[in-house]
Protein backbone atom coordinates (compact mmCIF):
# COMPACT_ATOMS: atom_id res chain seq x y z
CA UNK A 1 0.00 0.00 0.00
CA UNK A 2 1.35 3.08 -1.22
CA UNK A 3 0.92 6.21 1.02
CA UNK A 4 2.26 9.80 0.22
CA UNK A 5 2.06 12.56 2.97
CA UNK A 6 2.34 15.75 1.90
CA UNK A 7 3.09 18.61 4.84
CA UNK A 8 3.37 22.13 4.00
CA UNK A 9 4.12 23.91 7.03
CA UNK A 10 3.53 27.48 6.81
CA UNK A 11 6.16 28.84 9.72
CA UNK A 12 4.82 31.49 12.89
CA UNK A 13 5.65 34.94 12.62
CA UNK A 14 6.80 34.46 16.63
CA UNK A 15 10.48 36.90 15.91
CA UNK A 16 7.85 39.66 14.32
CA UNK A 17 5.60 39.67 17.25
CA UNK A 18 7.45 41.46 19.52
CA UNK A 19 8.02 43.78 16.92
CA UNK A 20 4.62 44.41 16.34
CA UNK A 21 3.74 45.12 19.86
CA UNK A 22 0.89 46.44 21.76
CA UNK A 23 0.97 49.56 19.64
CA UNK A 24 0.04 47.84 16.56
CA UNK A 25 -2.68 46.17 17.62
CA UNK A 26 -3.95 48.92 19.43
CA UNK A 27 -3.96 50.78 16.60
CA UNK A 28 -5.86 48.09 14.69
CA UNK A 29 -8.36 47.82 17.30
CA UNK A 30 -9.59 51.34 17.67
CA UNK A 31 -10.15 50.82 13.51
CA UNK A 32 -11.74 47.40 14.28
CA UNK A 33 -14.17 48.95 16.82
CA UNK A 34 -15.88 52.12 14.70
CA UNK A 35 -17.79 49.25 12.27
CA UNK A 36 -20.92 50.26 12.88
CA UNK A 37 -23.82 47.68 12.81
CA UNK A 38 -26.40 50.27 12.76
CA UNK A 39 -24.27 51.84 9.50
CA UNK A 40 -24.41 48.68 7.51
CA UNK A 41 -27.97 48.07 7.97
CA UNK A 42 -28.63 51.55 6.95
CA UNK A 43 -27.00 50.47 3.65
CA UNK A 44 -28.86 47.63 3.45
CA UNK A 45 -32.24 49.43 4.16
CA UNK A 46 -31.15 51.68 0.76
CA UNK A 47 -29.97 49.11 -1.19
CA UNK A 48 -32.98 46.57 -1.12
CA UNK A 49 -35.48 49.24 -2.31
CA UNK A 50 -32.77 49.57 -5.56
CA UNK A 51 -33.26 47.68 -8.90
CA UNK A 52 -29.62 46.15 -9.02
CA UNK A 53 -30.73 43.54 -11.67
CA UNK A 54 -27.95 43.03 -14.87
CA UNK A 55 -29.29 45.52 -17.21
CA UNK A 56 -27.54 48.85 -17.76
CA UNK A 57 -30.29 51.01 -17.37
CA UNK A 58 -30.45 50.94 -13.50
CA UNK A 59 -28.05 53.72 -13.05
CA UNK A 60 -29.40 54.40 -9.38
CA UNK A 61 -27.81 52.22 -7.60
CA UNK A 62 -24.56 52.18 -9.55
CA UNK A 63 -24.19 56.24 -9.13
CA UNK A 64 -25.43 55.58 -5.67
CA UNK A 65 -22.11 53.39 -4.62
CA UNK A 66 -19.97 55.60 -6.62
CA UNK A 67 -20.55 58.39 -5.35
CA UNK A 68 -20.69 56.65 -1.82
CA UNK A 69 -17.08 55.86 -2.09
CA UNK A 70 -15.88 58.94 -3.44
CA UNK A 71 -17.10 60.66 -0.62
CA UNK A 72 -14.86 58.55 0.95
CA UNK A 73 -11.82 60.64 -0.61
CA UNK A 74 -10.03 57.68 -2.50
CA UNK A 75 -7.42 58.18 -4.93
CA UNK A 76 -9.88 56.68 -7.44
CA UNK A 77 -13.19 55.84 -7.90
CA UNK A 78 -14.32 54.92 -11.47
CA UNK A 79 -16.83 52.39 -13.39
CA UNK A 80 -15.66 49.14 -15.05
CA UNK A 81 -17.67 47.18 -17.85
CA UNK A 82 -16.51 43.79 -18.85
CA UNK A 83 -15.02 44.99 -22.66
CA UNK A 84 -11.61 43.22 -21.74
CA UNK A 85 -13.00 39.85 -21.20
CA UNK A 86 -16.56 39.84 -21.84
CA UNK A 87 -16.88 41.47 -25.49
CA UNK A 88 -19.99 40.35 -26.11
CA UNK A 89 -21.36 41.52 -23.04
CA UNK A 90 -20.09 45.08 -22.87
CA UNK A 91 -22.46 47.84 -22.08
CA UNK A 92 -25.33 44.84 -21.17
CA UNK A 93 -24.79 44.32 -17.63
CA UNK A 94 -24.52 46.91 -14.50
CA UNK A 95 -20.38 47.66 -14.52
CA UNK A 96 -17.76 46.69 -12.21
CA UNK A 97 -17.29 49.85 -9.45
CA UNK A 98 -13.44 50.57 -8.32
CA UNK A 99 -12.06 52.39 -5.67
CA UNK A 100 -8.37 52.73 -5.33
CA UNK A 101 -6.52 53.50 -2.36
CA UNK A 102 -2.64 54.23 -2.98
CA UNK A 103 -0.27 52.58 -0.70
CA UNK A 104 2.50 54.86 0.66
CA UNK A 105 5.55 52.49 0.98
CA UNK A 106 4.79 49.75 -0.73
CA UNK A 107 2.37 50.52 -3.40
CA UNK A 108 3.26 47.95 -6.04
CA UNK A 109 1.97 45.09 -3.46
CA UNK A 110 -2.54 44.98 -3.80
CA UNK A 111 -5.11 43.85 -1.88
CA UNK A 112 -8.86 44.01 -2.72
CA UNK A 113 -11.81 44.06 -0.60
CA UNK A 114 -15.25 43.36 -2.34
CA UNK A 115 -18.84 41.81 -3.13
CA UNK A 116 -21.21 42.07 -5.34
CA UNK A 117 -23.74 44.24 -5.66
CA UNK A 118 -26.28 42.87 -8.49
CA UNK A 119 -29.04 40.56 -7.65
CA UNK A 120 -31.23 37.94 -9.52
CA UNK A 121 -34.20 38.01 -10.36
CA UNK A 122 -36.64 36.50 -7.45
CA UNK A 123 -38.48 33.11 -6.81
CA UNK A 124 -41.19 32.24 -5.61
CA UNK A 125 -40.47 31.43 -1.50
CA UNK A 126 -41.60 27.54 -2.49
CA UNK A 127 -38.12 27.64 -4.80
CA UNK A 128 -40.65 26.81 -8.08
CA UNK A 129 -39.32 28.74 -11.38
CA UNK A 130 -41.81 30.97 -12.09
CA UNK A 131 -40.23 34.86 -11.75
CA UNK A 132 -42.36 36.78 -10.20
CA UNK A 133 -40.35 39.87 -8.93
CA UNK A 134 -37.03 42.03 -8.62
CA UNK A 135 -35.51 40.59 -5.78
CA UNK A 136 -34.69 42.53 -2.83
CA UNK A 137 -31.31 41.13 -2.01
CA UNK A 138 -31.15 42.24 1.40
CA UNK A 139 -28.47 39.08 2.05
CA UNK A 140 -27.62 38.59 -0.83
CA UNK A 141 -25.90 40.83 -1.60
CA UNK A 142 -26.52 44.28 -0.24
CA UNK A 143 -25.14 42.41 3.41
CA UNK A 144 -22.19 42.07 1.39
CA UNK A 145 -22.23 45.34 -0.41
CA UNK A 146 -22.85 46.99 2.78
CA UNK A 147 -20.08 45.71 4.98
CA UNK A 148 -17.73 47.03 1.99
CA UNK A 149 -18.83 50.63 2.12
CA UNK A 150 -18.49 50.50 5.62
CA UNK A 151 -15.15 49.03 5.46
CA UNK A 152 -14.51 51.93 3.46
CA UNK A 153 -15.84 54.59 5.45
CA UNK A 154 -14.03 52.80 8.54
CA UNK A 155 -10.59 52.92 6.40
CA UNK A 156 -10.64 56.25 4.29
CA UNK A 157 -8.22 57.85 6.54
CA UNK A 158 -5.43 55.45 7.03
CA UNK A 159 -2.00 55.53 5.63
CA UNK A 160 -2.09 52.28 4.04
CA UNK A 161 1.85 50.81 3.17
CA UNK A 162 0.52 48.57 0.17
CA UNK A 163 -2.58 49.50 -2.19
CA UNK A 164 -6.11 48.58 -1.22
CA UNK A 165 -8.68 48.15 -3.79
CA UNK A 166 -12.56 48.63 -2.94
CA UNK A 167 -14.97 46.40 -5.34
CA UNK A 168 -18.26 46.32 -5.70
CA UNK A 169 -18.70 43.23 -8.35
CA UNK A 170 -21.31 43.27 -10.73
CA UNK A 171 -22.60 40.09 -12.69
CA UNK A 172 -21.59 37.70 -9.97
CA UNK A 173 -25.06 36.42 -10.07
CA UNK A 174 -24.75 35.81 -13.86
CA UNK A 175 -22.00 33.48 -13.60
CA UNK A 176 -18.74 35.62 -11.61
CA UNK A 177 -18.64 37.70 -14.67
CA UNK A 178 -17.62 40.97 -12.73
CA UNK A 179 -14.53 39.48 -10.37
CA UNK A 180 -13.38 36.97 -13.34
CA UNK A 181 -12.81 40.08 -14.94
CA UNK A 182 -11.06 41.57 -12.51
CA UNK A 183 -8.91 38.52 -11.81
CA UNK A 184 -8.16 38.32 -15.01
CA UNK A 185 -7.06 41.83 -15.40
CA UNK A 186 -4.51 41.10 -12.90
CA UNK A 187 -2.97 37.83 -14.60
CA UNK A 188 -2.65 39.53 -17.54
CA UNK A 189 -1.19 42.57 -16.14
CA UNK A 190 0.80 41.01 -13.76
CA UNK A 191 -0.09 42.42 -11.05
CA UNK A 192 1.34 41.87 -7.06
CA UNK A 193 -1.82 40.83 -5.87
CA UNK A 194 -1.29 38.52 -2.59
CA UNK A 195 -5.29 38.87 -1.19
CA UNK A 196 -8.87 39.09 -2.04
CA UNK A 197 -11.34 39.42 0.89
CA UNK A 198 -14.96 39.15 -0.41
CA UNK A 199 -17.92 39.42 1.89
CA UNK A 200 -21.15 37.64 0.34
CA UNK A 201 -24.41 37.15 2.68
CA UNK A 202 -23.50 38.69 5.95
CA UNK A 203 -26.46 39.43 7.98
CA UNK A 204 -28.93 36.34 8.30
CA UNK A 205 -28.75 34.25 11.49
CA UNK A 206 -31.25 31.18 11.73
CA UNK A 207 -31.89 31.38 15.67
CA UNK A 208 -30.99 35.29 15.66
CA UNK A 209 -28.61 34.65 18.10
CA UNK A 210 -26.05 32.46 16.28
CA UNK A 211 -23.46 34.36 15.60
CA UNK A 212 -21.12 31.92 13.60
CA UNK A 213 -19.49 32.47 10.03
CA UNK A 214 -18.59 30.39 7.37
CA UNK A 215 -14.94 31.27 5.65
CA UNK A 216 -14.23 29.66 1.95
CA UNK A 217 -10.68 28.88 1.63
CA UNK A 218 -8.66 26.54 -0.90
CA UNK A 219 -5.41 24.93 -0.25
CA UNK A 220 -2.96 28.05 -2.18
CA UNK A 221 -5.32 30.25 -0.05
CA UNK A 222 -3.84 28.54 3.43
CA UNK A 223 -1.63 31.13 4.52
CA UNK A 224 -4.46 33.92 4.06
CA UNK A 225 -6.91 31.90 6.08
CA UNK A 226 -4.27 31.60 8.69
CA UNK A 227 -3.91 35.23 9.01
CA UNK A 228 -7.27 35.77 9.41
CA UNK A 229 -8.03 33.82 11.70
CA UNK A 230 -5.34 35.66 13.88
CA UNK A 231 -7.05 38.75 13.17
CA UNK A 232 -10.63 37.33 14.31
CA UNK A 233 -8.88 36.07 17.17
CA UNK A 234 -7.30 39.02 18.50
CA UNK A 235 -9.85 41.86 17.12
CA UNK A 236 -12.97 40.26 17.12
CA UNK A 237 -13.34 37.04 19.47
CA UNK A 238 -16.98 37.49 19.97
CA UNK A 239 -17.12 35.85 16.14
CA UNK A 240 -17.15 31.93 16.28
CA UNK A 241 -16.10 30.71 12.66
CA UNK A 242 -15.65 27.26 10.53
CA UNK A 243 -13.46 27.72 7.27
CA UNK A 244 -15.00 25.62 4.00
CA UNK A 245 -13.63 24.74 0.80
CA UNK A 246 -16.44 25.37 -1.46
CA UNK A 247 -16.18 27.80 -4.94
CA UNK A 248 -19.41 29.06 -4.47
CA UNK A 249 -18.83 32.61 -4.87
CA UNK A 250 -16.69 35.58 -6.30
CA UNK A 251 -13.12 33.89 -4.80
CA UNK A 252 -13.30 31.55 -7.11
CA UNK A 253 -12.80 33.68 -9.77
CA UNK A 254 -9.25 34.45 -8.01
CA UNK A 255 -8.76 31.20 -7.26
CA UNK A 256 -8.87 30.36 -10.84
CA UNK A 257 -6.45 32.74 -11.50
CA UNK A 258 -4.01 31.46 -8.77
CA UNK A 259 -4.56 34.23 -6.20
CA UNK A 260 -5.38 33.41 -2.56
CA UNK A 261 -8.80 34.08 -1.81
CA UNK A 262 -11.40 34.07 1.16
CA UNK A 263 -15.33 34.73 1.24
CA UNK A 264 -16.99 35.23 4.69
CA UNK A 265 -20.53 34.05 4.36
CA UNK A 266 -23.29 33.73 7.28
CA UNK A 267 -23.63 30.16 7.40
CA UNK A 268 -21.22 27.69 8.63
CA UNK A 269 -23.05 24.94 5.86
CA UNK A 270 -24.94 26.31 2.76
CA UNK A 271 -26.61 22.41 2.79
CA UNK A 272 -27.60 22.56 6.31
CA UNK A 273 -31.06 22.84 6.94
CA UNK A 274 -30.87 26.17 8.35
CA UNK A 275 -29.41 27.78 6.01
CA UNK A 276 -30.87 30.88 4.89
CA UNK A 277 -33.84 29.88 2.69
CA UNK A 278 -35.11 33.57 1.62
CA UNK A 279 -32.27 34.24 -0.66
CA UNK A 280 -33.43 34.30 -4.44
CA UNK A 281 -37.22 35.02 -3.30
CA UNK A 282 -39.13 38.20 -2.42
CA UNK A 283 -38.64 37.33 0.87
CA UNK A 284 -35.02 37.94 1.10
CA UNK A 285 -35.83 41.49 2.73
CA UNK A 286 -34.09 43.49 5.89
CA UNK A 287 -35.60 42.27 9.04
CA UNK A 288 -36.41 38.30 7.66
CA UNK A 289 -33.50 37.54 5.49
CA UNK A 290 -30.88 40.21 6.58
CA UNK A 291 -31.70 39.20 10.27
CA UNK A 292 -28.64 39.98 12.49
CA UNK A 293 -27.25 43.33 12.64
CA UNK A 294 -24.07 41.78 15.24
CA UNK A 295 -23.71 38.98 12.27
CA UNK A 296 -22.76 41.77 9.65
CA UNK A 297 -20.84 43.62 12.51
CA UNK A 298 -18.15 41.03 13.67
CA UNK A 299 -17.84 39.81 9.96
CA UNK A 300 -17.33 43.42 8.77
CA UNK A 301 -14.79 43.89 11.94
CA UNK A 302 -13.16 40.63 10.95
CA UNK A 303 -13.02 41.93 7.50
CA UNK A 304 -11.42 44.94 8.26
CA UNK A 305 -8.46 43.54 10.85
CA UNK A 306 -7.77 41.29 8.00
CA UNK A 307 -7.11 43.91 5.49
CA UNK A 308 -5.00 45.55 8.23
CA UNK A 309 -2.90 42.60 8.78
CA UNK A 310 -2.40 41.78 5.65
CA UNK A 311 -0.93 45.38 4.86
CA UNK A 312 1.51 44.44 7.77
CA UNK A 313 2.42 41.14 6.60
CA UNK A 314 3.13 42.47 2.95
CA UNK A 315 5.91 44.68 3.94
CA UNK A 316 7.15 41.90 6.41
CA UNK A 317 6.85 39.04 3.77
CA UNK A 318 3.75 37.83 3.46
CA UNK A 319 3.74 37.54 0.06
CA UNK A 320 6.14 34.73 0.16
CA UNK A 321 4.18 31.44 0.56
CA UNK A 322 6.26 30.15 3.38
CA UNK A 323 5.14 32.62 5.86
CA UNK A 324 2.11 32.44 8.16
CA UNK A 325 1.01 33.61 11.60
CA UNK A 326 1.65 31.30 14.90
CA UNK A 327 -1.70 29.46 15.34
CA UNK A 328 -3.64 30.64 18.51
CA UNK A 329 -5.92 27.79 18.83
CA UNK A 330 -5.59 23.87 18.39
CA UNK A 331 -7.51 23.65 15.00
CA UNK A 332 -8.83 20.56 13.07
CA UNK A 333 -11.15 22.25 9.65
CA UNK A 334 -13.56 19.71 7.99
CA UNK A 335 -11.24 17.78 4.78
CA UNK A 336 -11.87 19.13 1.13
CA UNK A 337 -13.13 17.74 -0.55
CA UNK A 338 -16.08 16.10 0.86
CA UNK A 339 -17.14 14.08 -0.07
CA UNK A 340 -13.73 12.97 -1.59
CA UNK A 341 -12.10 10.15 -4.05
CA UNK A 342 -9.53 9.71 -4.14
CA UNK A 343 -7.77 11.49 -2.07
CA UNK A 344 -8.69 14.82 0.13
CA UNK A 345 -6.90 17.19 2.06
CA UNK A 346 -6.71 17.73 5.74
CA UNK A 347 -5.64 20.98 7.69
CA UNK A 348 -4.78 22.11 11.15
CA UNK A 349 -2.74 23.97 13.48
CA UNK A 350 -1.49 23.63 16.80
CA UNK A 351 -0.01 26.67 18.90
CA UNK A 352 1.70 25.16 20.95
CA UNK A 353 5.09 22.25 19.95
CA UNK A 354 4.37 18.81 20.69
CA UNK A 355 4.05 15.15 19.56
CA UNK A 356 1.20 15.63 16.62
CA UNK A 357 -0.46 12.51 15.18
CA UNK A 358 -3.03 12.45 12.27
CA UNK A 359 -5.11 9.19 12.14
CA UNK A 360 -7.66 7.83 10.35
CA UNK A 361 -10.36 5.33 11.22
CA UNK A 362 -12.96 3.01 10.27
CA UNK A 363 -17.06 3.22 11.76
CA UNK A 364 -15.70 0.16 14.18
CA UNK A 365 -13.06 2.30 15.64
CA UNK A 366 -9.66 0.04 13.41
CA UNK A 367 -6.62 2.25 12.63
CA UNK A 368 -6.42 2.37 8.79
CA UNK A 369 -3.67 5.37 8.53
CA UNK A 370 -1.25 7.17 10.08
CA UNK A 371 -0.94 10.46 8.12
CA UNK A 372 1.17 12.08 11.16
CA UNK A 373 3.25 11.14 13.48
CA UNK A 374 5.81 13.15 14.94
CA UNK A 375 6.55 16.55 17.12
CA UNK A 376 5.90 19.50 15.49
CA UNK A 377 6.61 23.42 15.74
CA UNK A 378 3.88 25.99 16.42
CA UNK A 379 2.17 26.57 12.84
CA UNK A 380 -0.32 25.77 10.28
CA UNK A 381 -0.23 22.22 8.67
CA UNK A 382 -1.80 20.83 5.81
CA UNK A 383 -1.82 17.08 5.10
CA UNK A 384 -3.13 15.19 2.24
CA UNK A 385 -4.82 11.48 2.34
CA UNK A 386 -4.74 9.45 -0.68
CA UNK A 387 -7.09 6.81 0.04
CA UNK A 388 -6.43 4.05 -3.58
CA UNK A 389 -6.76 0.83 -1.34
CA UNK A 390 -9.69 2.17 0.89
CA UNK A 391 -13.14 0.90 0.40
CA UNK A 392 -16.43 3.73 0.40
CA UNK A 393 -17.26 4.68 3.21
CA UNK A 394 -17.61 7.22 6.34
CA UNK A 395 -14.19 7.59 8.02
CA UNK A 396 -13.12 9.87 10.74
CA UNK A 397 -10.10 11.57 11.19
CA UNK A 398 -8.41 12.33 14.60
CA UNK A 399 -6.25 15.24 15.59
CA UNK A 400 -4.20 14.65 18.73
CA UNK A 401 -1.53 17.19 20.09
CA UNK A 402 0.43 15.69 23.12
CA UNK A 403 -2.37 15.72 26.04
CA UNK A 404 -3.88 18.81 25.21
CA UNK A 405 -6.35 18.28 22.36
CA UNK A 406 -7.97 15.71 20.73
CA UNK A 407 -10.63 16.61 17.82
CA UNK A 408 -12.18 13.97 15.06
CA UNK A 409 -13.62 15.01 11.94
CA UNK A 410 -16.07 12.77 9.81
CA UNK A 411 -14.77 12.06 6.27
CA UNK A 412 -16.98 10.57 3.39
CA UNK A 413 -14.87 8.16 1.02
CA UNK A 414 -17.29 7.89 -2.46
CA UNK A 415 -16.10 5.56 -5.44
Amino acid sequence: MKYVVMIILFTSLVMLVPFWGNAQDQSIQALVDQVSGDSIFAQIAVLEKMDRVNYHHNRECKEYLLNYLKKCNFDTCYFKDFADDFPADSGKYLPNIIAVKNGVSAPEKIHIIGAHYDAPWAFTPSGDSIIVSVCPAADDNASGTAGVLEAARVLADYEFKTTMLFILFSGEEIGLHGSEAVARQAKREKWALSAFVNLDMIAYSREGDNINASIKRDEQSTALAALCANAIDTFVPELEYEFAMDDLGDHKSFWDQGYPAITFMDEYDMEDAGFNHFIHTIEDTLGLSANSKILAELITKAAVSTLLRLDEYAVTGYDEPAVAQKAKNFTLLQNYPNPFNPLTNITYSIPTAGLVTVKIYDLLGREIQTLVNEFQQPGVYSVVLYADNMTSGIYFCKLQSGSDFTETQKLVLIK
